[in-house]
């Protein structure tokens, strides 16, 4: 319908970083993903919230909701994704995205990490790299501009 604005879905995304490693956790998503299969992404996903009308965006397993800041979505994310847990760095300004998926409310967060991931079904792959290798891989949209929004590259 013309001339109506959909609000965004708001959507937190990790960017790990290993200070070892000096590097950035990338992690390629399952070819049988419903958004975006086989392309490399941070982790990240929707923030749980309660709408309007009751009822519920996301839950939990036991499908008790309740409504998240978006660091805390950024670091169940990375847990829930990778399996690893980390301290937030830095937060970016959030920003909107519009793909052909729908438009996304992005709220970035840099999170220090140590280890090596042990990734869930929704991802085949990873890759620790700098973020000039960005351009090496196929990627989802906005991963520079989250790069950008904390910091690590020049906006």
């Amino acid at each position: 319908m013309a001339g109506i604005d959909i609000e965004p879905t708001e959507v937190a995304t990790a960017i790990p970083y290993d200070a070892e490693r000096q590097k950035f956790l990338l992690l390629k998503r399952s070819f049988d993903a419903e958004i975006h299969p086989g392309t490399w992404n941070f982790p990240g996903g929707r923030i749980r919230k309660t709408d309007a009308s009751n009822s519920i965006s996301a839950g939990n397993a036991d499908g008790h909701i309740e409504d998240e800041d978006p660091e805390n979505a950024a670091l169940r994310e990375l847990e829930e994704e990778t399996g690893l847990s980390g301290e937030l760095i830095r937060s970016g300004e959030p920003f909107t995205l519009d793909t052909e998926d729908g438009k996304f409310k992005i709220y970035p967060f840099l999170i220090l990490v140590e280890g090596e991931p042990e990734l869930n079904s929704e991802h085949r792959d990873h890759s620790w790299i700098d973020p000039e290798e960005l351009e090496d891989y196929d990627t989802v949209d906005g991963l520079k501009k989250d790069l950008r929004k904390v910091g690590v590259l020049d906006e």
